[in-house]
């Protein structure tokens, strides 16, 4: 949360100003409140929890409804594959990291398409559903110890 406070201008009226809203006395200081500690991040709000989970199974669920359960039997895991590349914004590699990115979604999307062909669609499902959990989980207890630490 943050909390915006106005305090009195400093500034005399009849003194040269500019047209900004600062020098018109509107907005003084921004104050953010302080930052919750790391571990706390997204224990206080079951909220927040509700929504990630949410996020991570809607996801796994349209995803693999899409690229599983209706690009794959139309053009095969190979094309589906690149699809999911495409798809996920990873066809534009700019650096070795942008390959490897790309080659472990390419490589991802292949095992998923195994997994729906040997334990079925769910399976693919759940799969893409507790990756997308474990890497939001990463994202925001991940920036919470950066910018704790540095």
């Amino acid at each position: 949360m943050r909390r915006v406070e106005a305090e009195p201008d400093p500034v005399p009226r009849d003194a040269p100003r500019s047209n900004s809203g600062a020098d018109r006395g509107e907005l003084r200081h921004v104050r953010a409140d302080p930052e919750p500690a790391p571990g706390r991040v997204l224990e206080d709000d079951h909220r927040t929890w509700f929504a990630r989970d949410a996020v991570a199974l809607a996801a796994g669920v349209g995803e693999e409804f899409f690229f599983r359960g209706a690009l794959d039997p139309l053009v095969g895991p190979w094309f589906t594959a690149l699809g999911f590349v495409i798809v996920h914004g990873a066809i534009r590699i700019r650096d070795r990291n942008g390959l490897m990115f790309a080659t472990f979604l390419y490589a991802a999307s292949v095992g998923l398409s195994a997994l729906n062909a040997w334990r079925g669609l769910e399976a693919a499902m759940a799969a893409h559903a507790c990756y997308d959990l474990v890497m939001l989980l990463w994202l925001v207890h991940g920036a919470a110890l950066s910018r704790r630490y540095h």
